[in-house]
Order: structure tokens, then sequence, then C-alpha cells
């Protein structure tokens, strides 16, 4: 699906729960690109699916990972950001302190940059009330990440109990 909806988008955990990203088992028995591939050999040769993610996860040494790296607010999809306030009226009081009227945020004419500050704030204050937060996020398909700089926080093996079991 991200090589054809998602405009091959690298989706996210901006922050969170170690668990609770474990948890995430989707991705975490099988790297989500042998689904897609799945699914692109399924529409061009109109064959049954092959299951090739549980094939992948049967093999020998298979390894999940969650890894931490640093992105900076510009290279995350305006989605991710805009996606925190549905509505203008969730905004409206501060929006208008900054002279941005409904009409401009309908439009799509505010500064991503009160966006990005207002993502910011909201994520830090949920953070400090709820201890946490789990939020999801589409990093830019042309964004580079410096390999140097991932870390690997679990390294798993995927045919192993689970670590929080």
């Amino acid at each position: 699906m991200k090589l054809y909806y998602d405009d091959c988008e690298t989706e996210v955990f901006l922050d969170g729960d170690l668990k609770k990203i474990y948890d995430y088992d989707s991705v975490r028995y099988s790297p989500e690109i042998l689904n897609t591939i799945e699914n692109i050999v399924k529409y061009l040769d109109n064959v049954p699916l092959f299951y090739l993610q549980d094939s992948w996860a049967k093999k020998e040494n298979c390894k999940y990972y969650i890894l931490e790296f640093d992105v900076p607010i510009d290279c995350f999809v305006n989605s991710t950001i805009h996606s925190t306030f549905d509505r203008f009226w969730e905004i409206s009081d501060i929006a208008e302190l900054f002279g941005y009227t409904e009409w401009q945020y309908e439009d799509g004419l505010i500064d991503n940059t009160f966006f990005n500050n207002l993502f910011i704030l909201k994520n830090l204050i949920s953070k400090i009330i709820e201890d946490y937060a789990h939020t999801f996020g589409q990093i830019a398909s042309s964004t580079i990440i410096d390999g140097h700089k991932i870390r690997t926080i679990i390294e798993h093996d995927v045919k192993e109990k689970t670590l929080y079991d």
C-alpha cells in the first residue's frame, strides 16, 4: 500500500511507551513491505496470495527491531502535523490571536510553522499529563536519515516469546 497510496512515506511512532510500540504486532512479525509486494504480485499476475510475510517469519534468525532516530519536524508530511487539529474550533482561540481566520484554515493558508509549534506543544503537554504521547507520523519520502545516527532500542528474535509476556 505504501508504494502507491502513501508516496513511499515512512510511518513511525513519534513517541510512545516501548511496550505499546512492541505490541504493534503487524510490523513486529514481518516487514510491511512484504505485504505490499504480495499485493503487487497478486494484482499484476492475478495469482492468489502466497503469504510472503508468513514465509519470512518462519525463516531462521528473523529479527525484530525498534529503532530510534531524530528527524526535523519539517521532514514530516503535512498530514502528520495537521491531522492533530481536525477542526478550526479546536485551535480557534490561539489561531485568532495570531491573526488567522477559519477561512484561512479551510483554504490551507495558515503557515506550517504555526501548526508545527502547536503540534510540539500539544505533544509535550500530552506527555506531561498522560505520561506518554504515542502518536504516529509519516516522514516524507524525500527525507534522508543518516544510518550512523540510527540507534537500536530493541532487537528480538521473531520466533522467541515476546519480551513483555
